[in-house]
């Protein structure tokens, strides 16, 4: 298993040269204490026989503590959450208020395969959207082996897809996962136009606490003629969603990870995990 770590510095620092010969010299910031988060990448199999490839954060807080999963959008990876303008800075600030995250690469996503399932063409099918929630539970599972894990405050949030995959996941394992957050949600059959990972064929499915944010002017495409809005998309989700339920509908055409560049988004994802998780 690798390990690497995630340094978070809560004070900038730099050094200057006593060198009188010294061609440049910087400022004289403070210096302070940093905090250092390991990042351990792990793997968990799914009932469909998918392994799945995942980073585990780890706070330093001692005990158990509540854990945060990750999804990420369409055509990326987990890394989505570990890249600086992206997901970094929530991530940090997950593990600063004493979180874990659990970052997964979705099927057919980064170093998660597709199923083995005999297929000859070798790209996403609306089954695999329709089952990335198969992902989430393997990580339950995972995560309930780990006694750094506070297997009673289990949160989830994901982007674009990986929103979707957030509230298939809280309507699949209602009783497992207590709060989820949905940053633009909205994918689709573009041949059909049928929208996809919103717990068809799911039996019992009762997804609550969740809350969404988007763009209104975040356009979506359904097929080759029409477009929606994220927001509308979540408007949509929202009311197949059980108390606590909240959607954000924000004046912006930002998508995903990019909505948490805002102060605002950051601390609204914050304080609904703080309130329900």
């Amino acid at each position: 298993m690798r390990t690497s770590a995630l340094l978070v510095l809560s004070v900038l620092f730099a050094s200057c040269s006593d060198n009188d010969d010294a061609n440049f010299q910087g400022p004289d910031f403070p210096t302070g204490p940093g905090t250092v988060f390991s990042v351990q990448t792990v793997s968990f199999t799914t009932t469909d026989a998918v392994p799945v490839s995942a980073r585990f954060g780890q706070n330093t807080t001692p005990g158990a503590s509540p854990v945060v999963i990750l999804l990420h959008d369409i055509s990326l990876d987990g890394r989505e959450w570990e890249l600086a303008g992206l997901g970094l800075e929530m991530m940090q600030r997950l593990l600063e208020e004493g979180y874990q995250v659990l970052i997964i690469d979705s099927r057919g996503h980064g170093l998660t395969p597709l199923p083995n399932d005999g297929r000859v063409n070798q790209s996403l099918s609306v089954d695999d959207i329709d089952n990335l929630h198969l992902e989430v539970r393997a990580a339950l599972n995972w995560l309930a082996t780990q006694p750094s894990a506070n297997r009673a405050r289990i949160g989830i949030m994901g982007t674009g897809m990986g929103a979707n995959a957030a509230y298939v996941s809280m309507g699949a394992f209602p009783n497992e996962l207590k709060a989820g957050i949905a940053l633009s949600p909205g994918i689709f059959n573009l041949t059909t136009g049928e929208s996809l990972g919103v717990g068809t064929g799911i039996t019992s499915f009762e997804p609550h606490s969740m809350l969404f944010i988007a763009g209104q002017g975040d356009s979506l495409a359904i097929n080759q003629t029409q477009v929606k809005s994220a927001s509308d998309i979540a408007a949509f989700l929202l009311e197949n969603t059980g108390e606590p339920r909240q959607l954000d509908s924000r004046p912006s055409n930002l998508h995903g990870a990019l909505l948490l560049q805002d102060p605002v988004v950051s601390d609204a994802v914050l304080s609904w995990l703080k309130t329900h998780l």
